[in-house]
């Protein structure tokens, strides 16, 4: 639950890769944003599943 607030909508993004990689010249996407929409608006407010070791950027609209 968000405290106060009626959530409407959620979006964002997850930053994706393994744990050990990183960008380089000759692999230039190894890290990479794409878009997250596990998020779900409820009855019981926001709910999402976030991987482990992950990094998300959720924007909450109301």
């Amino acid at each position: 639950e968000v405290s106060g607030r009626q959530i409407k909508e959620a979006e964002g993004e997850i930053l994706t890769g393994d744990i050990r990689d990183g960008n380089t010249f000759d692999h230039p996407y190894q890290v990479k944003t794409i878009p997250f929409d596990s998020a779900k608006v409820g009855e019981k407010g926001l709910q999402f599943h976030i991987p482990a070791c992950s990094i998300i950027h959720l924007e909450i609209k109301e």
